[in-house]
C-alpha cells in the first residue's frame, strides 16, 4: 500500500500534464517535493478526498482560462477605436457606427465574476471540511470544542459571502433598456457588470483569507508531519504575524487587524472599530478561556 501511495507525486504530475494540454504549471509543481512525503504516505482511512480538494487543479484551471479570456478582451478593447462618429480625414469620410458599444466588456465582466465566484465557492467548501470534525481534525479546529465554537463563525462569514457572490453573478449583459427615444434601444449594462465583478472580487479576497486562517490552524494539528518546503516557509511567515487560537479568543480582533492593514476605506475602519469596541466593552466580556464554573453553578 505504501509503495502505491508513494507514486502519488508521479501521478499528480501526469494528471497535470494531461489536464492542461501537455504543459504543467511549474509554480504548481514546485509545491510537490520530497519534504511532504510523510503526509502523503500516512495511513489512509478514505479512498478518495472530497471534490473541493481533489479537483482544485480542474476548477482553478477553468477559472484561470476565463480570466485569461477576460484579459484578452480588455487588451483588445483598450487599444480599439471607440469614437463615434469615426472620422477618416484622408478619405474625407465621417461614419456613424457602434465601436463604442460595451457588449464585449459586459460579457467578459460577467464571465470574470462567475470565474472568481467559483474560486470562492470551492474555497468555502474546503473551510467547512476542515472544521467539520472529520479526518482526525477536532470539531471547529480547537483542542476543546463544546462551549468554545472555535472557527465556526468565520466559516459562517465565508458561506454568507459565497451566497452573496452567487447573487452578484446574475449576468448584467443579458439586460437592456431603451433610452434616447428609441435611438439607444440595446445597451450592454457593462457598468453594472463591472461593479458586480468588483464586489465579487472583494468577497473572494476575504473568503480566501478565512480559508488560510483555518488551514494554518488545521496544519498545527497535523504536527510533527510537514508539508513541502515552500508551504512550510509560507506558514512560518504567516504564523509569525498571526498567533493561532488554542483557547477561546475574540476572533474579530485578528480580523480587524487584517482589515485595517488591507483596506483603504477609513469609513470601513471606523465602522469595524466601533463594532469591536462595543463587543469588548461589555461588562464581563472575556477574551481568554473562561474559568471553570464552581460546583453547583447554573452554567
Amino acid at each position: 500500500m505504501k509503495q502505491i501511495v508513494s507514486l502519488t507525486l508521479l501521478f499528480a504530475l501526469a494528471l497535470s500534464l494531461c489536464a492542461c494540454g501537455g504543459g504543467a504549471d511549474p509554480a504548481a509543481l514546485e509545491l510537490l517535493d520530497p519534504a511532504c512525503i510523510g503526509l502523503i504516505n500516512r495511513e489512509k482511512a478514505h479512498i478518495q478526498d472530497p471534490y473541493s480538494f481533489r479537483c482544485i487543479p480542474q476548477v482553478y484551471g477553468a477559472s484561470k482560462d476565463s480570466i485569461n479570456y477576460v484579459s484578452y478582451v480588455f487588451r483588445n478593447e483598450i487599444n480599439s477605436v471607440t469614437d463615434n462618429p469615426t472620422i477618416f480625414p484622408e478619405e474625407d469620410m465621417i461614419i456613424s457606427a457602434g465601436n463604442f458599444h460595451g457588449q464585449p466588456l459586459a460579457l467578459a465582466l460577467d464571465n470574470l465574476a462567475i470565474a472568481m465566484s467559483e474560486l470562492g465557492n470551492i474555497s468555502e467548501r474546503r473551510t467547512y471540511q476542515l472544521l467539520s470534525g472529520t479526518r482526525d481534525l477536532p470539531p471547529f479546529l480547537v483542542a476543546n470544542p463544546g462551549l468554545n465554537s472555535g472557527f465556526m463563525i468565520p466559516q459562517y462569514t465565508a458561506a454568507s459571502m459565497v451566497s452573496h457572490n452567487k447573487q452578484l453573478c446574475t449576468p448584467s449583459s443579458v439586460d437592456s433598456i431603451e433610452s434616447s427615444q428609441g435611438q439607444e434601444d440595446h445597451v450592454s449594462m457593462g457598468a453594472n457588470a463591472a461593479t458586480s465583478a468588483w464586489r465579487v472580487m472583494l468577497n473572494l479576497e476575504r473568503i480566501l483569507a478565512i480559508e488560510l486562517y483555518n488551514a494554518a490552524q488545521a496544519m498545527e494539528f497535523r504536527r510533527p508531519a510537514r508539508s513541502s518546503s515552500i508551504m512550510e516557509s509560507f506558514l512560518e511567515q504567516y504564523l509569525s504575524a498571526r498567533k493561532l487560537s488554542s483557547i477561546r479568543k475574540v476572533l474579530i480582533r485578528k480580523m480587524l487587524g487584517l482589515y485595517q492593514n488591507e483596506s483603504g476605506s477609513s469609513q470601513g475602519k471606523t465602522l469595524l472599530k466601533v463594532i469591536f469596541e462595543k463587543l469588548t466593552s461589555r461588562k464581563g466580556n472575556q477574551t481568554n478561556s473562561p474559568a471553570a464554573p464552581k460546583t453547583g453553578s447554573n452554567l
